[in-house]
């Protein structure tokens, strides 16, 4: 079987083009004017679930502007072969001129984005955790509804792709598969994605969309903090970040994200004197970041053990068996046994892990993940010199 390709093209918001091995899906087309048009959120604004905001009246609609229009025109778009609409009842994810694109192709929504769509015929709603099977272009499709929650009315669907040529992952087992979220913030159901499904790409809408509310802003979209959860939690090997400019109501842009999708986490044990000098020194550094080479950062600070997966990432980094491009970032290189109490090597290591639940795990230990690095312990010329804030480093 030939290597998948996948090529993204992101448009604008959550407008993108996913080619899968020469079979074209556009995400929540949106296409419309940059000229400081307000879009009119009244239709929608009176759905609102009143009681689960805690509101006995409904406030004025807020305000929903563009200011930047997409990278590509509608005559400039490729053949599509089909849609992925996270939900047709928000006027930036689907828009008049988005609509023009679901006639006569197969359009992948929620149960009420069909009915309310119809009388299309390429219409198909799914459910969260559905899946269907389709014939898209010429490959066969497995397409699944994944949960999502956003604005306090109407649904919401992200997707999972599935399709043949995307193979299985060595080793897991698990199918390949691509991931695109839709509208949703974090929510403790996606999880099950990591469990049924290997996501060599994921599509995330972020910008912390945000409303106020007489009872105070609602967030409706993720923000970075959440995506890198997610990522993490469902191991996925690519983030794609969309949907997080141009939109007056998003609140977390393309600064904001760089802080918060460069993240350092210490694994730490408070009652470990060790663990709090650790914990002391990327604090300090964390509040001189802005100054330095690095820039900042977001500081993670957990007491729960790693996932399996980021565990496997974190062996990979301190191993004295890693390639010298690895281990040459380090001062020293750590034997698996420093991870994980007794481990002879990194298969033991991860074998003792699920046996006993993260209890063999040594803390504390501080990891950067965008430059896979970590450093065991509280030896401050390390701590700094994997954030970048030593003179070595600059």
């Amino acid at each position: 079987m030939p290597s998948p390709t996948l090529t993204i093209t992101h448009i604008t918001t959550a407008t993108a083009i996913l080619n899968i091995n020469g079979t074209t899906f556009l995400t929540d087309p949106f296409f419309g004017p940059v000229d400081g048009t307000e879009y009119d959120t009244t239709p929608v604004w009176e759905q609102a679930d009143l009681q689960s905001l805690g509101l006995d009246s409904i406030p004025p609609p807020p305000h929903l502007i563009n200011r930047r229009g997409p990278a590509l025109q509608l005559d400039e778009l490729p053949p599509i072969d089909a849609v992925l609409l996270s939900h047709e009842d928000h006027l930036d994810n689907l828009d008049p001129e988005g609509r023009k694109l679901l006639d006569a192709r197969k359009v992948f929504t929620t149960p009420d984005g069909a009915s309310n769509l119809r009388p299309r015929p390429g219409i198909v709603g799914l459910r969260p955790w559905e899946t269907v099977t389709s014939t898209i272009g010429d490959k066969v499709f497995r397409i699944t509804g994944t949960p999502c929650k956003h604005f306090p009315v109407g649904e919401v669907t992200g997707f999972i792709l599935e399709t043949d040529s995307l193979g299985v992952h060595a080793e897991s087992g698990k199918l390949n598969a691509i991931y695109f979220s839709g509208d949703t913030v974090y929510i403790d159901e996606l999880k099950e994605i990591g469990a049924r499904w290997h996501v060599t790409a994921a599509l995330l809408n972020l910008g912390k969309a945000t409303f106020d509310f007489p009872v105070g802003p609602i967030q409706i979209t993720m923000d970075g903090g959440q995506a890198v959860r997610l990522m993490r939690e469902i191991g996925a090997d690519l983030m794609i970040p969309v949907h997080f400019e141009s939109w007056e109501h998003f609140t977390e842009d393309r600064d904001g994200l760089a802080k918060t999708l460069d993240p350092i986490t210490l694994f730490h044990a408070p009652s470990s004197s060790t663990s709090t000098n650790a914990f002391n020194i990327l604090k300090r550094a964390s509040t001189a970041a802005s100054s330095t080479a690095r820039g900042d950062f977001q500081l993670e600070v957990t007491t729960a053990p790693p996932t399996t997966d980021q565990l496997r990432n974190i062996l990979d980094y301190v191993s004295a068996d890693a390639s010298a491009a690895s281990t040459s970032r380090n001062s020293r290189a750590y034997a698996p046994s420093d991870v994980i109490k007794g481990a002879k090597d990194a298969q033991d290591a991860l074998k003792r892990f699920k046996e006993d639940g993260g209890a063999g795990f040594v803390r504390p230990i501080t990891v950067d993940w965008t430059n896979a690095q970590a450093v065991i312990g509280d030896n401050e010329s390390e701590i700094l010199r994997m954030v970048h804030q030593t003179e070595e480093a600059k």
